[in-house]
């Protein structure tokens, strides 16, 4: 299990999502990072089901950044540590 630390929540144009505020530096573990599957971010306390994947960096583990669009949002982890 890796965990991600949220550090971008941000609309297709970039601009800042009003949950940024809230969300930003959670850890979280990050599944279901398929194309056309929804994404799920596990907080400690809460599940988030997003709308479905439509693109995300392939070389996110060995780069330990992971950029996530989905249909309304880009989410942006770091790992934090496995």
């Amino acid at each position: 299990m890796t965990l991600y630390k949220i550090e971008r929540v941000r609309t297709h144009k970039g601009q800042e999502k009003p949950e940024e505020a809230e969300l930003k530096g959670a850890e979280v573990v990050v599944e279901g990072v398929t194309l056309s599957q929804p994404l799920v971010i596990r907080f400690t306390d809460r599940t988030l089901i997003t709308s479905n994947v439509q693109a995300y960096n392939a070389d996110y583990v060995k780069d330990g950044m992971l950029c996530v669009q989905t249909m309304n949002t880009t989410y942006t982890f770091r790992k934090a540590r496995s």
